[in-house]
């Protein structure tokens, strides 16, 4: 039994494997991503809200098979419903997206046997299976977003204010420093002295109690 031969057979071929390996952790497959758009994947919705396995494939350039990766996309009503009070047009983007290629070597990225699929998903469930696991307590998802930083990543913070949320939910005691710095690089709007995430960081510290 050979791969498949061209990147959109590859990767739906990957994902019936996720699928297979994915189902006891309540994954199902989909052909539509959380915002409408097709994407051959896998969806999980739960109490707390959802996550979103979003397989990629490209080929390899010497031609000997595919670089794999997988992006899993946690939603977080928690996290949204501050979101969509304040920034209402970030309410469509993820609070945090997981990747695979972070957490492990090129090597394991790649795929280019049965054999090679395999173990790729193998090591994909057990990494993943752990992600969504610790994910669920916000001083988890905390630590996976934010890390040790005293300031969010600017390429984050240009997408959504989520992780300043995350931070406070997961009772970061960075989270002062990290609202100061991130409103310092802020441009400031002369119709609206006080940023969003000023506002946000006050929202949170006067009615959201996370004792």
């Amino acid at each position: 039994m050979a791969l498949p031969q061209t990147e959109d057979e590859m990767q739906a071929f990957l994902t019936g494997a996720l699928t297979k390996a994915f189902a006891p952790l309540g994954f199902t497959r989909v052909a539509l991503d959380p915002r409408g758009d097709a994407w051959d994947s896998l969806l999980h919705k739960g109490t707390l809200g959802t996550q979103y396995m979003r397989p990629f494939v490209w080929q390899r350039d010497d031609g000997m098979g595919y670089t794999c990766d997988i992006w899993l996309e946690i939603r977080d009503m928690r996290v949204e419903q501050v979101i969509r009070r304040f920034t209402p047009n970030e309410a469509n983007r993820p609070t945090a997206t997981l990747k695979f290629s972070s957490f492990v070597s090129e090597s394991d990225l790649r795929v280019d046997s049965p054999s090679g699929l395999k173990t790729f998903v193998t090591k994909a469930h057990e990494l993943f299976a752990e992600l969504v696991s610790k994910a669920a307590d916000m001083a988890q998802l905390d630590a996976l977003v934010n890390g040790e930083r005293e300031e969010v990543d600017f390429l984050l913070m240009l997408q959504s204010y989520a992780p300043f949320v995350i931070a406070y939910l997961g009772r970061n005691p960075r989270f002062d420093d990290m609202v100061i710095r991130g409103d310092k690089r802020i441009s400031s709007d002369p119709d609206n002295p006080v940023s969003d995430l000023l506002r946000i960081a006050v929202y949170l510290r006067t009615r959201v109690n996370v004792e």
